[in-house]
């Protein structure tokens, strides 16, 4: 993640590869007549390519002495080894080929072009979204201190539903700046932004739902969402006076009244025996047809280190939860993960599951957490990126003390923003909006 007003440098990056002997070419004049089995592909990349995100493809038809073959004109097919591509075909006319392209995942692999009988490839490595805070300073915190205000203790676990341009952002809180993982009395607020999540408004500037209404002792972090007949659905974690922290659900016609929901409580672990010290962490995605797939933080000891780890788990009101998975395990030892992995945000987009969760070296908490990325064909078997942490604290910003839970949405003009806690010096949680570094290309798919 970048700093807002750092740059990539947009310098052409030559990945000449050739469909016969010989090495790259480089381009000057223009020829019309030439021995075709002597012409090879040359390609060029106009800047770093990440998922998600347009990147500017040229593909030329040069001969040996790297001049472009005004003659080769048709259909250029292309594939790759890294996720999907799109488009996958672009046209040469007297000899060149340029168009935007986007990919939906990150890796290393190979890009494929083929124009009648000529064919090339050149290796390619696609980072991660590469984020950007926009604005530079939070979009949300909680009311000052001599207000009084019932918002105080910061903005909490964050979950943004988007709808016709509007953003409703739900989140826990509480008059009183809480411990971290406390959240006693806190009660659920909702702010509502009309340009994409840069300026909020609490509306109602009041709790929506209390502790008491709901019947637990304050609401843990949240997952919101809407479903195809437009009711609001509420998952978040609850710890009863004793015992150990479970999830819980309500409904809601409008966001606004809640009513608690029992079908797909869960009140502590599963049967399966690495939930049995609880869950927590809820984060769903509606299937349809009221079946849901929820994902979870999972707690144990071992020794005096609390682990968390990930889990998931598929059901509906009618059938009821199935066999939970373990999904995402704390990483190997020495790693920016080892300690735990927690507060999954998970979404499918452009064909693929992708998840964006806190991690931590230790279970020292939010001092040293950050938020890694993980993308999956099937949602059950997910693969880290390679360049974790994706998003991480920075001196002269907000985050100085760590990062928390996330949430995303797509915004009007296409792109997914993202909006996480960060928690500064007085480690009072705030909302930080960043956004993808360009806007993605609009696919009909």
């Amino acid at each position: 993640m970048r700093a807002q007003g750092s740059w990539i440098a947009m310098a052409l990056i030559p990945l000449m590869v050739h469909c016969g002997g010989g090495g790259g070419v480089e381009v000057d004049d223009v020829v019309e007549d030439v021995d075709m089995a002597a012409v090879q592909l040359s390609f060029e990349v106009e800047q770093e390519i990440h998922e998600n995100q347009p990147f500017t493809l040229h593909v030329r038809a040069v001969a040996p002495g790297g001049e472009v073959v005004s003659s080769v004109e048709g259909a250029v097919t292309l594939s790759t080894s890294v996720g999907v591509l799109f488009p996958q075909e672009l046209t040469m006319e007297s000899g060149e080929a340029s168009g935007e392209l986007m990919l939906n995942r990150e890796g290393n692999g190979l890009l494929n072009a083929s124009v009648g009988d000529l064919s090339g490839a050149f290796p390619i490595t696609v980072e991660v979204t590469d984020w950007v805070r926009d604005p530079v300073d939070s979009v949300l915190s909680g009311g000052l201190a001599n207000d009084e205000h019932w918002n105080h203790g910061g903005i909490h676990s964050p979950s943004v539903v988007a709808s016709e341009g509007v953003l409703d952002l739900y989140f826990s809180t509480r008059e009183v700046k809480s411990e971290e993982g406390d959240f006693t009395g806190h009660v659920l607020g909702r702010a509502r932004s009309l340009d994409g999540g840069v300026e909020w408004s609490l509306e109602p500037d009041a709790p929506i739902w209390t502790p008491e209404d709901a019947g637990v002792d304050g609401f843990g972090s949240l997952s919101v969402l809407v479903d195809d007949a437009g009711e609001h659905w509420l998952f978040h974690s609850a710890w009863p006076p004793e015992g150990l922290p479970g999830v819980r659900v309500a409904r809601s016609p409008d966001g606004l009244d809640w009513e608690s929901a029992p079908c797909l409580e869960v009140l502590s672990g599963f049967d399966a025996f690495w939930t049995q010290q609880g869950v927590m962490d809820p984060s769903v995605v509606d299937l349809g047809d009221g079946v849901f797939r929820m994902y979870f933080t999972v707690r144990r000891m071992e020794g005096t280190q609390e682990i968390r780890e990930l889990g998931a788990v598929e059901g509906s009101c009618e059938a009821g939860w199935g066999e939970p998975q373990e999904i995402l395990a704390r990483g190997s030892q020495g790693s920016w993960d080892a300690g735990r992995v927690s507060a999954a945000h998970v979404w499918r987009e452009q064909g693929l599951w992708r998840m964006l969760y806190v991690g931590a070296a230790s279970d020292s908490g939010s001092a040293k957490s950050a938020l890694g990325y993980a993308s999956s064909e099937d949602g059950w078997t997910w693969v880290r990126a390679a360049s974790n942490p994706v998003v991480q604290k920075e001196a002269g910003f907000w985050e100085v003390h760590g990062v928390g839970a996330a949430t995303t949405a797509l915004l009007s003009e296409g792109s997914r923003g993202l909006f996480y806690m960060g928690f500064p010096t007085d480690k009072r949680p705030r909302v930080i909006r960043a956004i993808p570094s360009s806007s993605p290309i609009n696919s009909s798919d």
